[in-house]
């Protein structure tokens, strides 16, 4: 049976429990910020009339902030952890394009997991308050304490909010995609190639023993 042996650095055959947890804690709270974004979203017009409604809005958009926030701070951290501890190998079977797919996938998955976050805060940042959408919050939790990351600009601006709105839907419209095909490609190495891609970064530990084919 094989082995499993937690550790914490990563290897040339495996990931460490520290990028183990931070890959499955960002997974976790993709899951949820996706789904208070478009509650967010959808609560937003019906805000300004409805008091129960107004607080729903207010609600997921302290939850969606925050969470993002959050994200972004995690990812740029994972990078760095990343950047200096060694990456495991792909399996030497795999062909040259397969080894740059997978490449390209996590390099576009890192990217856009810092486009979105920064999108969303840009765009509060530059929409400040205005007499037609009230008052804009950067949450932190339940303090509007986040700073603007970029000067208050007029609606219609060609870099105002719509522009950087534009951005982060598109932006997570195209990681759907690829977190899908991150996904379907860790499952066809699992069950079709039935190597160690998909074992080496469960939660459960390293696996010590079976074949990379």
């Amino acid at each position: 049976m094989p082995q499993y042996t937690p550790m914490r650095e990563n290897t040339a055959s495996g990931w460490g429990s520290r990028a183990k947890a931070l890959h499955w804690l960002i997974a976790m709270m993709i899951l949820v910020e996706v789904p208070v974004g478009f509650i967010m979203a959808y609560t937003y017009g019906a805000s300004f009339e409805d008091d129960n409604m107004l607080a729903l809005h207010n609600l997921m958009a302290q939850i969606h902030i925050t969470n993002g926030f959050c994200i972004l701070v995690l990812v740029l951290y994972r990078l760095s952890w990343r950047f200096r501890n060694p990456t495991p190998a792909l399996p030497a079977a795999l062909q040259a394009y397969q080894k740059w797919l997978a490449r390209l996938t996590h390099a576009t998955l890192y990217g856009l997991l810092i486009l979105m976050p920064l999108s969303g805060w840009a765009a509060n940042s530059v929409l400040g308050d205005t007499e037609r959408f009230g008052v804009t919050e950067l949450w932190f939790f339940a303090w509007d304490i986040l700073p603007p990351i970029l000067p208050q600009l007029p609606l219609e601006h060609r870099f105002g909010y719509g522009f950087f709105a534009t951005i982060h839907r598109y932006a997570l419209y195209t990681g759907g995609v690829v977190l899908a095909l991150h996904v379907i490609a860790a499952l066809w190495h699992h069950s079709l190639r039935r190597d160690n891609i998909l074992l080496r970064m469960w939660p459960a530990g390293r696996l010590e023993q079976g074949r990379e084919r």
